[in-house]
């Protein structure tokens, strides 16, 4: 390892405990809480600057919100600004084209779940706390890269 990767370890562990805690809290409150993740993503950004990637960094973030702003907007539902600000840092911290396929793996993940518990309950008014999936997607590429 050399002199300045220990800093990005402990970086990815820092995001590893803000994906976790934004996950228990979106399944206790089904809610992103904005004191976990705007100081996470204004921290990004200022780390993004300091490293080469910060094109890919900006562009992964907007994918990501771009991405998971669209059913938001389309359904005119007042929630999921939280997942859409989860995304947005997944995408800085991911950069672009890894934002791509964490949202596949996120969408996919959170598929089989619903294939799941299809026979029991659920509807369209039935909310399904998204930061979980949002979390493994960018914990696999995180960790991978």
């Amino acid at each position: 390892m050399d002199d300045t990767a220990w800093w990005l370890w402990v970086w990815k562990a820092v995001c590893m405990a803000i994906l976790i805690a934004v996950s228990i809290s979106d399944l206790r409150e089904r809610r992103v809480p904005n004191k976990i993740i705007v100081p996470a993503i204004g921290i990004s950004l200022l780390l993004m600057f300091i490293t080469p990637g910060w094109r890919s960094g900006l562009l992964g973030a907007a994918v990501g919100a771009g991405f998971m702003l669209i059913p938001v907007v389309a359904l005119g539902k007042k929630g999921g600004m939280g997942d859409v600000k989860l995304a947005f840092f997944m995408g800085l911290i991911l950069g672009y084209p890894l934002i791509i396929p964490a949202l596949i793996v996120a969408h996919l993940s959170a598929s089989l779940l619903l294939i799941g518990v299809l026979f029991k309950k659920i509807n369209r008014q039935t909310l399904i706390p998204f930061a979980p999936f949002l979390s493994i997607g960018t914990a696999i590429f995180l960790l991978g890269s």
